[in-house]
């Protein structure tokens, strides 16, 4: 049988460089319909398995969450099948959904926003449940057809604000680059819960990533730290970020960031993601939903990684736990 799917051999060569061949066997296998597991049901040998689709684009790390989920649902004999939207553009949704149709999923998985959101807008079963994983914001990107459940990028506000607070303690002002249309809730909340920790949220106010400039010349000599968060008119361009982490560096600002690429580009603090881990909460997530119909979406998994070169070049004094307990940069 073949794969009348160009995106994914364009995909195959990057994709095999992080995942490895296990997980493309297993997705090749997918994609064919062939079952990965068979059954569900650890107690009940002729059980039939329980089908679940995930719907996933070709992204290197939504491929990784993927590889994560499917390794915890195949030990729970989970029957899985892959599809890929890049074989659906939106002229052919309809396509895809038919093609979903024609099997009884019992759990749909949208991997990524544009994932999920076909799942929860066009995806029902009479007792079918939907889950989305690495998406940000889920309550605002998407639709609210139906109860939301799965695992967010958000991580909690007052976890963040506690974690800076322990590694950067000589960082009093604090200064937040957003856009109040997109995450103004985001910095009353913050400055709130910094409060407790003798802190304040400095708010540097954009409405378009060209005034960053000028914003960062104003008002850098007036903060102790930069918090970077996920904003659309900041933009998520590695051209901006590397710009805001050079001009912070030049003026002795350490930078926190949210992302690998931030801590590779010299943030000092960056709160991280390991997608293969959230496809396994996803994947125990899933599990859960599908034991005892009842979904309590956790927080997501992260990890908080020091870039110490940068640490010390900017002789900045980092707190004793974080020392201890952080990912640090050799």
């Amino acid at each position: 049988m073949r794969i009348h799917s160009p995106h994914f051999f364009q995909s195959f060569q990057v994709v095999l460089d992080r995942v490895g061949h296990r997980f493309l066997c297993w997705l090749l296998a997918a994609l064919l319909g062939l079952s990965t597991v068979s059954s569900f049901a650890e107690t009940e040998e002729n059980a039939e398995p329980v089908p679940v689709a995930i719907v996933v684009s070709l992204v290197r790390q939504y491929l990784e969450a993927v590889e994560g989920l499917s390794r915890v649902m195949e030990a729970k004999g989970v029957e899985i099948e892959v599809f890929t939207l890049e074989d659906y553009p939106e002229r052919r949704r309809a396509v895809l959904r038919e093609k979903m149709a024609q099997r009884p999923f019992e759990c749909y998985i949208g991997v990524g926003e544009e994932a999920a959101r076909f799942i929860f807008r066009e995806l029902e079963g009479p007792n079918a449940t939907a889950l989305y994983t690495i998406v940000l914001n889920p309550e605002k990107n998407l639709p609210p057809t139906r109860d939301l459940c799965g695992i967010s990028l958000n991580i909690s506000i007052a976890i963040q604000v506690q974690k800076i607070s322990a590694a950067l303690p000589g960082s009093r002002r604090i200064g937040l680059l957003y856009d109040p249309l997109n995450n103004d809730p985001f910095f009353i909340q913050a400055n709130q819960i910094a409060g407790t920790y003798g802190r304040q949220i400095v708010p540097l106010k954009v409405s378009s990533s060209k005034e960053i400039p000028g914003v960062l010349e104003k008002q850098l000599t007036d903060i102790d730290a930069l918090w970077l968060i996920p904003d659309r008119t900041v933009g998520f361009s590695e051209s901006i970020i590397q710009f805001i982490i050079e001009t912070a560096f030049l003026g002795r600002v350490p930078v926190i960031g949210y992302t690998n690429f931030t801590y590779e580009s010299g943030a000092a603090l960056s709160f991280i993601f390991d997608y293969e881990e959230l496809g396994e909460q996803t994947g125990q997530l899933a599990i859960e939903v599908l034991q005892s119909g009842v979904c309590r979406s956790p927080d997501p998994r992260f990890s908080m990684q020091v870039n110490r070169k940068v640490i010390e070049r900017l002789d900045i004094q980092l707190g004793e736990e974080v020392l201890e307990e952080a990912t640090t940069q050799p």
